[in-house]
């Protein structure tokens, strides 16, 4: 059902991401006299993609008391964009994405931007740190969704893309991984009610069990609390629980503990405060997330125990 949105082994599937970047450019720097030095520089090496110089200009912005937040936001954008066309030259040629893990990551001080967290929950996914790649990709949702650091969205499908690779991270994180929150302090990530366009059918929550138990993990519990805020954000009058299992134990074994895993949720969404319909289902072992993931059995096993919930 999700596996083809998530086979992205090797640098093919990057590109859709990096093609993005096609045509970004900086916009004119805003007025500042004393900065005038400053910004002609970091025109000049915008231009050249130099991210040396880049770094240098946004130095002496900042030593510079003339140089206004403004400028230093412009200067930040100039170093990021460069930053991710050169990942983009390098990647598209044949490179490897991980070996500008160090990189990216320092670009962050300079600015938020989408594309960049979205590399980085790639980097982290491809090497096994689910957690990391799960806030990555949150934080990738929380700036494409704020109109202010990115005023033109991308494409649905590619938000919608994002929008899953977090869950599926999230899902085979370790510790339960919340939702950010935004700028206004709404919440935001995988907890946002919609994302410029793309509005969720379904959820796929962490909502974790005891091997063969109907028994919530402490993640699962969390995760349940953040999906009753998100349900009553969204004023859901009714949702669907689809529960299900790992494939270890009998089909008739699974789809009676997958159906008592729904009901296990009901319960304590209803006792956490939900007031609306829940209907429930139970899919046993039938519906397996088919994905690479550079994951052992446990883990692979521990995404399969979960609870879908459907809009």
């Amino acid at each position: 059902m999700l596996g083809s949105l998530f086979r992205w082994p090797g640098p093919a599937r990057l590109i859709l991401t990096l093609a993005l970047l096609s045509g970004a450019g900086l916009t004119a720097a805003p007025a500042a006299v004393a900065c005038d030095d400053v910004t002609a520089r970091t025109q000049a090496a915008y231009q050249a993609g130099d991210l040396e110089a880049l770094r240098a200009a946004h130095a002496e912005a900042e030593a510079t008391p003339a140089c206004t937040d403004e400028t230093l936001a412009w200067i930040g954008k100039a170093i990021i964009t460069t930053a991710l066309k050169t990942v983009q030259q390098d990647v598209t040629a044949g490179g490897s994405l991980a070996t500008h893990a160090g990189m990216l990551r320092a670009t962050r001080s300079y600015g938020r931007d989408w594309r960049l967290e979205t590399w980085l929950g790639d980097i982290a996914f491809e090497g096994g740190d689910f957690t990391e790649a799960a806030r990555a990709y949150q934080e990738a949702l929380n700036t494409l969704n704020d109109e202010g650091l990115t005023p033109r969205a991308p494409d649905v499908g590619v938000i919608e893309e994002v929008y899953k690779k977090a869950e599926m991270a999230r899902l085979a994180a370790d510790d339960y991984v919340g939702a950010p929150v935004t700028r206004s302090g709404e919440p935001g990530g995988l907890a946002a009610t919609s994302y410029r366009g793309f509005q969720p059918s379904s959820r796929l929550v962490p909502v974790e069990f005891e091997f063969g138990s109907t028994l919530v993990t402490p993640k699962g519990l969390r995760a349940l609390r953040e999906l009753r805020d998100v349900l009553v954000a969204t004023g859901a009058r009714s949702v669907t629980l689809v529960g299900h299992t790992d494939p270890v134990g009998g089909m008739a074994a699974n789809d009676r503990l997958s159906m008592n895993r729904a009901r296990a949720v009901a319960d304590v969404l209803l006792n956490e405060g939900f007031q609306g319909e829940i209907l429930i289902i139970g899919q046993g072992e039938r519906e397996p997330l088919d994905w690479m993931a550079p994951m052992t059995r446990r883990q692979y096993h521990q995404t399969l125990r979960r609870v879908e919930v459907r809009l």
